[in-house]
């Protein structure tokens, strides 16, 4: 049980840091296409 619990946190961390790191290249991208 506790494994389970562990598991779904580290998903939804993952989850999370993934999402950060998307939205920070597309900021990265639009800021390019606006310096051109």
């Amino acid at each position: 049980m506790q494994f389970l619990i562990g598991a779904i946190i580290g998903f939804c961390v993952a989850f999370i840091g993934l999402g950060i790191i998307i939205a920070v290249l597309i900021q990265l991208l639009n800021d390019l296409k606006k310096n051109r």
